[in-house]
């Protein structure tokens, strides 16, 4: 049985001085005027950890904790004199490892509990970018990873995520839907935050002469997600699956390393993130990498 724990003091100071300042007031251009706006604010925090570790044997262990943290506020520049509140978080946490068929199969299984306050939560609004506080938000999830290895030089391994992550007490306005006021965001999911993910992966690694060749295949699976807290279809990136494939040789001596790979196989569109325009009344995106190849050398000094 072993007992852990730990505390943390932070003190953060932020000063601003403002000469001027673009804004946005009902979808037009205007300049705040915020000739010589001086601001300072400072934030003290104690943040903490203790946790338990029960080990009835050298494999399998299990893990408790608790543990509190905290992100200062601070200043949205392009605004006149608005500023954001710190954000903390309290989280628990239980675990469990093992090393079960002759070490040839390890797992490790968590579930967590995270409590937010004061989220921040960045947008832009008009033409510039601003942090806002969420009143309060909760995640619940758990955490499954595996490796077997059933024969020499083969592995399978992978891992799963089941996430229920929803903000608390939330409201805000929507800047491209201005009509529709403040809107209630209780129960809307947490951005990119998907209730499921997981991979798979094989790997086989024959001895080629004195040399080690590994042959990797990698499947990515997520369940659709949204990138903004309004939740709207057209904030979603729906769930998909992807592929990646590795080709890797290591000469002799273990110093240099042939690599070769195969990244979304399938070209998938995927959406990398999405942000919103007030002025143009629109959604704008950003896509992850469509199929990519290559090959490379490392050498290892």
């Amino acid at each position: 049985v072993s007992l852990y724990g730990g505390a943390r003091y932070s003190h953060d100071e932020r000063n601003m001085r403002l000469t001027s300042g673009l804004g946005l007031a009902y979808n037009d251009a205007i300049l705040l005027g915020c000739t010589d706006l001086e601001q300072r604010v400072s934030y003290s925090n104690v943040s903490g950890k203790a946790g338990l570790q029960l080990r009835p044997d050298d494999h399998s262990p299990f893990d408790g904790q608790w543990q509190s943290g905290f992100k200062a506020g601070g200043f949205n520049a392009a605004t006149c004199g608005q500023s954001f509140k710190p954000e903390k978080i309290t989280s628990y946490e239980l675990g469990y490892k093992a090393r079960l068929l002759d070490n040839r199969l390890n797992l490790a299984i968590a579930a967590f509990h995270y409590d937010y306050t004061n989220l921040q939560i960045a947008q832009i609004v008009g033409v510039s970018y601003s942090i806002t506080n969420a009143a309060s938000a909760k995640i619940d999830g758990a955490e499954l990873e595996a490796t077997l290895t059933p024969v020499t030089g083969f592995q399978i391994d992978g891992h799963a995520t089941w996430l229920n992550a929803r903000y608390g007490a939330y409201s805000n306005f929507d800047p491209i839907n201005l009509a529709a006021g403040e809107q209630d965001l209780t129960g809307k999911r947490l951005n990119r935050a998907p209730r499921f993910s997981g991979t798979l992966g094989m790997q086989y690694s024959p001895a080629i002469g004195d040399g080690k060749l590994t042959l990797r295949g990698e499947l990515f699976y997520t369940a659709s997600y949204y990138f903004r807290p309004f939740n709207e279809p057209l904030d979603r990136q729906d769930g998909y699956v992807t592929g990646n494939a590795f080709v890797t040789y290591a000469l002799p001596g273990k110093n240099v390393e042939l690599r070769a790979f195969v990244r979304n196989i399938a070209n998938e569109a995927i959406i990398a993130g999405i942000f919103t325009s007030d002025i143009g009344q629109t959604r704008l995106a950003q896509y992850q990498p469509p199929r990519t190849y290559g090959a490379g050398i490392n050498y290892r000094f």
